[in-house]
């Protein structure tokens, strides 16, 4: 007995079960990931309700843990306390316990309190208590006098604001300088640099201290601040590697159109270094935001000078004793960290084009690394294909014939298309970085031809 199984079905099978088994790989992975963050998220769920709480509800050991107080009720003038009373029937009601006793106690409805007493049977000490959420909103405005913190927030915006000005903007200029240009002994003085890394900022206190003592910077913010204007090793690191991933051809092609170091560094590099640029403003203005030994140190004897990581230590030492104000007062410290990451979050940063075809006989990135390739003849965006066996996303390479790309296809193409080419070499080629029109020496720098004159409307026709 012959048994004929069609090719395509078992495909199908196949596929159905490989697609069954990644949607269950990834409800895997999600649930990990979920059960990950809420363990972590923990501790600051906690303090955010802590901080909602009232002296009373601390000091109840088997309250919830939502800032809930007991309910009560108001029946002729007086409070009654609400418990959760079980009744014959089995079911449970939220009465009000108007006259307790041994044996038999009294309760009132809330919901219908003109159909008078109602009389249970039982202790009414082993009740549990009826709860309504009552948040205590009056705990932020108190912690908020009690601290000064608009005297706080205006000192720690000024310390971190301008050290992260500073930071970033010298760390740009020394990782573009060791990056870009011949320095003797330029890789032992990156050995050097780094090697500053480990060494801990508590061996250099005292003699940091002493200098600024005697210069009279110390009560003053100054300390704080100028230090940071002249680079860190780690951001100059960072910057470096970065710079070093983006071709020296756009230097090249810069310098022909007439173009300095600082104008290069300005209009070629730096748009295409947002992604490192926002991580290294963020990672210093965190750890200013944070600092907490240094401005003690600098500014014991000034607290009008002191930043939020002091102010904050100070208030917690004042009421320890009341642990919601102390939980505000983290929680307010908090409220500009994390809009500055959720605005930070909210773009999006690409660090290098996919590819970018660079012109006759230069190189392009690709996606997956560096990969020099070198074409024979001047590039045209409608040459390029992927290379065979591998995926859309590898870089497409000059060839004479086959499948072209979607956008920019042959070298002759409808309007439609030469508009979607031009919004794609838009999208690949940051502005300041394309050449202003179709100069007779920038048809071998920068860019290809198809992206010569993009942006001026002087020359497309490397798009038709």
């Amino acid at each position: 007995m012959t048994v004929t199984v069609d090719r395509v079905e078992v495909e199908k099978v196949t596929s159905g079960g490989r697609t069954k088994r990644r949607r269950r790989g990834g409800w895997v992975v999600t649930g990990i990931t979920g059960l990950v963050l809420f363990v972590f998220l923990l501790p600051l769920g906690y303090m955010a309700v802590t901080s909602l709480k009232s002296e009373q509800m601390l000091s109840d050991f088997e309250g919830p843990i939502l800032p809930q107080s007991a309910a009560t009720f108001e029946y002729e003038g007086e409070q009654l306390d609400i418990y959760t009373v079980p009744m014959p029937d089995g079911t449970e009601r939220e009465l009000a316990m108007l006259q307790p006793g041994r044996q038999t106690s009294q309760f009132i409805d809330p919901a219908d309190p003109s159909a008078g007493p109602i009389e249970w049977e039982g202790n009414w000490r082993l009740l549990e208590p009826g709860y309504a959420l009552d948040p205590q909103w009056q705990n932020y405005s108190q912690a908020w006098d009690l601290m000064d913190f608009p005297l706080l927030l205006r000192n720690t915006l000024v310390i971190a604001g301008l050290g992260t000005i500073g930071a970033v903007g010298s760390s740009i200029l020394v990782a573009y300088g060791l990056a870009r240009f011949h320095v003797p002994f330029g890789r032992s003085i990156m050995v050097v640099l780094i090697a500053t890394i480990i060494l801990p900022r508590y061996a250099t206190l005292v003699p940091t201290y002493t200098i600024f003592l005697r210069i009279g910077w110390v009560g003053t913010w100054l300390p704080l601040i100028v230090p940071h204007f002249f680079a860190n090793a780690f951001n100059v690191f960072l910057l470096r590697q970065y710079f070093l991933t983006i071709p020296k051809e756009l230097d090249e092609a810069a310098t022909i159109d007439g173009a300095g170091p600082f104008r290069t560094m300005w209009s070629v590099l730096l748009p295409q270094m947002k992604a490192p640029i926002v991580a290294v403003s963020l990672f210093h203005f965190y750890f200013a935001w944070n600092d907490f030994f240094e401005p003690l140190i600098y500014l014991s004897a000034r607290p009008e000078l002191q930043p939020i990581a002091v102010g904050l230590r100070t208030f917690n030492t004042l009421y320890d004793d009341t642990p919601s104000l102390i939980q505000s007062g983290a929680m307010l410290a908090l409220i500009i960290p994390v809009m500055v990451f959720l605005f930070a979050q909210r773009g999006n940063f690409v660090a290098i084009p996919p590819w970018i075809p660079l012109g006759r006989g230069h190189r392009f990135l690709s996606g997956r690394g560096r990969r020099g390739r070198r074409w024979a003849g001047s590039v045209h965006l409608g040459h390029l294909r992927p290379h065979p066996g591998q995926d859309s996303r590898w870089p497409y390479r000059r060839s004479s014939g086959g499948p072209l790309p979607p956008l920019c296809r042959g070298r002759r193409t409808d309007v439609r298309d030469r508009g979607q080419c031009l919004q794609v070499l838009d999208r690949m080629v940051p502005s300041s970085a394309r050449g202003h029109g179709p100069s007779q020496s920038g048809r071998r720098g920068l860019l290809p031809p198809a992206l010569q004159g993009v942006g001026r409307g002087r020359d497309h026709s490397g798009c038709h």
